[in-house]
């Protein structure tokens, strides 16, 4: 005999309204930056990169920045990172 099991929804303040989960940002020391969920890319030079994630802007200040890949879903960001901040 066969059961039917039914997923569970995940707790609402998990997801946005657009149904991403939130931003996740993970550093691998100062050098590199995976950033996963965001928006839209919203400015990039070689000392500043800023992201639109769903409530806030994170701006990444350094030397030598370098996005090293980019997808809908994900980036990954290299460089000497100085500072990171939201707003």
């Amino acid at each position: 005999m066969r059961t039917q099991t039914s997923r569970k929804k995940p707790p609402e303040d998990e997801f946005s309204p657009f149904g991403k989960a939130h931003t996740i940002a993970t550093f691998q020391g100062r050098s590199e930056l995976y950033i996963e969920n965001f928006k839209k890319l919203q400015y990039f030079s070689c000392t500043e990169i800023c992201v639109q994630t769903g409530s806030y802007r994170m701006r990444i200040q350094g030397k030598q920045l370098k996005i090293c890949f980019f997808t809908p879903d994900e980036m990954k960001i290299t460089g000497q990172m100085e500072a990171v901040s939201f707003y």
